[in-house]
């Protein structure tokens, strides 16, 4: 592996171990004043399993987290739309259900991150595969590694000239 690989992908572990490390927030102990108005990545899990439920980047923490996600309508809050969808999900009938859902079982960790291209790339990195996330350094190498070919790929391609 080139040297240039291996620094992108210990960067990428980096990333991923200094998400994993930030608070923990229940939905439930949520308030407006906890999450800044400022642009970020986040993610939200099931607090017993610590299963990857939604994972996002936002231009605004508080509104998207608090105002969408927690109460916002159908149209504004896909994860709650997901969650009513979810054929694993049977409890989980209508946007009510999904909201006590989120109260009764689900927390959120997020990270402010200003650059377009970075919470873009942190995105990618939380999200590589549907409904989970790396949740060891092991297993955030191996995510790094899955995506450092989308990466070099995305990079080339902005690159190229037309």
């Amino acid at each position: 592996m080139s040297s240039s690989m291996t620094a992108r992908m210990q960067e990428g572990v980096k990333l991923a171990e200094d998400f994993l490390n930030t608070p923990r927030i229940r939905f439930r102990d949520l308030k407006p004043s906890v999450l800044p108005q400022m642009p970020g990545v986040y993610a939200i899990f099931r607090e017993d399993t610590e299963e990857t439920l939604y994972v996002g980047r936002t231009k605004n923490l508080r509104q998207r987290l608090y105002r969408n996600h927690l109460h916002g309508p159908f149209t504004n809050a896909r994860l709650k739309k997901y969650l009513v969808e979810d054929p694993a999900e049977n409890e989980i009938s209508d946007i009510d259900a999904a909201k006590r859902y989120l109260l009764d079982y689900c927390y959120l960790q997020y990270t402010v991150e200003e650059d377009t291209l970075a919470r873009g790339r942190l995105e990618g990195l939380l999200s590589y595969d549907k409904r989970f996330i790396v949740s060891t350094a092991g297993k955030a190498e191996q995510a790094v590694q899955m995506i450092l070919g989308q990466w070099t790929a995305c990079e080339t391609h902005l690159q190229s000239p037309p």
